[in-house]
């Protein structure tokens, strides 16, 4: 088994650099926001927004790494799955903003249709 890192060390110690500046200074933080997301269709993890996108990103690290859904040989690569995580939602994310200015640009009365299960965050790890 792959050990946890260690409680006292912080976020940005553990994670590699170059992934948390992506995730904070592009528009990878959609799914920072929504508070929750759902993994593996089994389990929902939650973390506090707290309105700061670095601590929030934080918070964010710290419930996926104790979730039970996390694979544990990914703990030592939860960097990079934390970044993967951001941006591939973020780009479904991008995707509802794109209908959304459909929606307005043609002046429907209602989106137009992506089949979806809603807008919940899912992931499967």
């Amino acid at each position: 088994a792959v050990p946890r890192p260690r409680a006292g060390r912080g976020l940005f110690e553990r994670m590699n650099s170059a992934h948390s500046t992506s995730i904070l200074s592009r528009d990878y933080g959609d799914v920072l926001r929504a508070g929750s997301l759902l993994v593996n269709d089994t389990g929902c993890i939650t973390w506090e927004n707290d309105g700061n996108i670095a601590s929030t990103l934080g918070n964010f690290y710290r419930a996926l790494e104790e979730s039970e859904e996390l694979p544990r040989a990914w703990l030592e690569r939860l960097d990079e799955l934390t970044y993967c995580i951001t941006k591939a939602l973020s780009a479904n994310f991008m995707l509802y903003k794109v209908r959304e200015e459909l929606k307005d640009r043609f002046s429907l009365p209602d989106y137009p249709t992506l089949p979806n299960d809603g807008l919940a965050y899912h992931v499967v790890l």
